[in-house]
């Protein structure tokens, strides 16, 4: 009896494996995804999250923004000292800076332009360093701050009539960014003459 039991028990197994029933499959668990975002810094007490991830990108297109500006501008102040200076500041000095600086960098390049005067030679100009330790307590928190060096001791300044009457200078010091009108400009400096950068 025990033996027909289990022939039968076998019989009615096949004819469960000949209908399709089977056995659901076990369910799999699936892949955690990857976050999207990154940070270039995180710690225990200051995780990465999305919103540091985009503080931190929009940080790093500011910075960019900021950079290019301190480029195009020396790029086309160097252009109108060549030329004997300007009026008034050209539309490109006054696309990449605003404030105070850029009142007075009107004022050299008015000055150049009535005392006839224009500057030979090249100026090098380095590339800015962000310094994000760097915050003046009475200025938004949002300005950018940079250290920079802008040598011109290469120059020669002449006048109307071919004359050298003075030489460029090495400048190094802190300057500081402004988001106006959805653009970063140089809205101010500290600096003084030096002997090296």
């Amino acid at each position: 009896m025990r033996r027909s039991r289990s022939l039968a028990a076998a019989v009615a197994a096949a004819a469960l494996l000949a209908a399709g029933c089977t056995p659901d499959p076990q369910p799999t668990a699936s892949p955690t995804p990857s976050p999207t975002f990154s940070c270039s810094t995180s710690t225990v007490t200051d995780p990465c999250t999305p919103e540091k991830a985009q503080k931190e990108k929009e940080q790093a297109a500011a910075v960019a923004a900021s950079t290019n500006a301190y480029k195009a501008f020396y790029a086309e102040y160097i252009k109108v000292t060549r030329a004997g200076g300007a009026i008034e500041p050209t539309p490109t000095m006054k696309r990449y800076a605003a404030g105070p600086y850029l009142s007075a960098f009107a004022g050299y390049v008015a000055q150049i332009h009535k005392q006839k005067l224009r500057y030979t030679g090249d100026f090098e100009v380095d590339t800015p360093k962000f310094e994000p330790g760097l915050h003046r307590s009475d200025s938004p928190a949002t300005e950018l701050t940079f250290t920079f060096c802008v040598d011109g001791r290469q120059n020669r300044i002449i006048d109307g009539s071919g004359k050298v009457v003075g030489h460029g200078l090495l400048i190094k010091g802190t300057m500081y960014f402004r988001q106006i009108d959805n653009d970063w400009k140089i809205w101010e400096s500290d600096d003084q003459q030096a002997s090296r950068c």
